[in-house]
C-alpha cells in the first residue's frame, strides 16, 4: 500500500506537468496567432519544416526535432512582431550572427540587405539544420556558416571556441 504522502505527491506532480504542458499550448497558440494577424503568409507548417513569403521570396525552414511553439517564436522576426531586427540597419554592412540556431537570423540579414553575414552555431544538430537552410534558401548568399562558439576557450562548455579576435581578422581578411 502506498502512503498518503507519495499519493499527495504524485497527484502533485502531475497536475503541476499537466498545467505546464497546458501553458506551452497557449504560449505557442497565441504565438501562431499573432503571426497570422501580423499577415504573414504561412504556405504550410508541418513536423519538420514551416513555408512561408517573406520579401517576395518563399522561405522553407526545417526544424526538425525542435518544438513547434520553439520555432514560432523564431520566425516572429519575419513577421514583424519582433521588429528590433527590422530596427537594425544592415544594408551593406557584414553581421555576425552568434547563435545562429537553424539559421533563420542570418537569412533574415542578407534579405535585408546584408553584405554578408558570418554565422556560428556550435550545436551539430543545430548546424546541420542551419546548413541545409541556408542552402535551400539562400544558396548564393555570402553567408558563412561555422560550426564554432564565440568565446574563450575553456569558457564554452565542451564546445569548439572562436574568440572575438579571431572574428575580427576573418572579417578584415576576407569581407
Amino acid at each position: 500500500m502506498e502512503s498518503w504522502n507519495r499519493i499527495t505527491f504524485q497527484n502533485y506532480y502531475w497536475e503541476s506537468r499537466n498545467q505546464c504542458f497546458k501553458k506551452r499550448r497557449v504560449y505557442y497558440l497565441i504565438g501562431y496567432l499573432r503571426l497570422i494577424k501580423s499577415g504573414l503568409n504561412i504556405r504550410n507548417f508541418g513536423n519538420e519544416s514551416i513555408s512561408f513569403e517573406f520579401m517576395g521570396k518563399t522561405l522553407t525552414l526545417e526544424f526538425n526535432g525542435i518544438s513547434k511553439r520553439e520555432v514560432v517564436g523564431l520566425i516572429q522576426k519575419f513577421s514583424g512582431v519582433q521588429n528590433w531586427y527590422a530596427k537594425l540597419n544592415v544594408v551593406n554592412k557584414v553581421v555576425v550572427d552568434i547563435g545562429a540556431n537553424i539559421g533563420d537570423t542570418a537569412i533574415f540579414f542578407f534579405l535585408h540587405g546584408a553584405k554578408s553575414v558570418i554565422a556560428l552555431e556550435p550545436i551539430p544538430k543545430f548546424y546541420e539544420l542551419a546548413r541545409r537552410n541556408l542552402s535551400n534558401n539562400c544558396s548564393n548568399a555570402k553567408i558563412v556558416l561555422l560550426n564554432r562558439a564565440a568565446g574563450k576557450p575553456g569558457r564554452t562548455k565542451n564546445r569548439k571556441p572562436i574568440a572575438p579576435t579571431i572574428i575580427h581578422s576573418f572579417i578584415r581578411k576576407y569581407y
